[in-house]
């Protein structure tokens, strides 16, 4: 896949992502999946260039764009996707058992950051949306190509 066609795919792929999981679409026992943090998991996972994920990790993050300014809530979003670059460089498994991991540790990076209180009293729901992000990374690790 040329350099041109991955970005179009990836930049497609953020902004469904995006679109998506602003609306109740998804919803399934009360939990929405974090479409974004999956999508910048299977980035990270494939190994993209770092230039390239920070592109996609900041077009992700004013798409979602928690609220008008620079709020807790987008600074945890920025250090989870990063962490999620980062972790996957030093895991050496398969792609797709590193992208569990790395989805895991993603969503759970970003409810102890972002929301402790609704993790401590809404464990249960935290949990599904765990299983709900790496069932939707496994998905897409299985259909997007290998990066060139």
């Amino acid at each position: 896949m040329s350099i041109l066609w991955r970005n179009l795919a990836t930049g497609l792929l953020i902004v469904s992502a995006s679109m998506i999981q602003s609306t109740n679409f998804l919803v399934v026992g009360g939990a929405k999946p974090n479409l974004v943090l999956a999508a910048l998991a299977v980035l990270a996972i494939l190994n993209w260039p770092l230039i390239e994920y920070l592109t996609w990790m900041l077009v992700a993050a004013i798409l979602l764009k928690f609220s008008p300014i620079l709020s807790w809530i987008s600074v945890v979003f920025l250090i989870t996707a990063v962490k999620m670059f980062f972790i996957n460089r030093f895991l050496p498994w398969s792609r797709y058992l590193s992208g569990i991991v790395v989805i895991i540790s993603g969503t759970a990076v970003f409810y102890i950051l972002g929301a402790p209180i609704f993790l401590y009293h809404q464990w249960p729901t935290v949990l599904l949306e765990l299983v709900y992000n790496v069932v939707v990374g496994v998905i897409l690790i299985m259909i997007w190509p290998k990066k060139d």
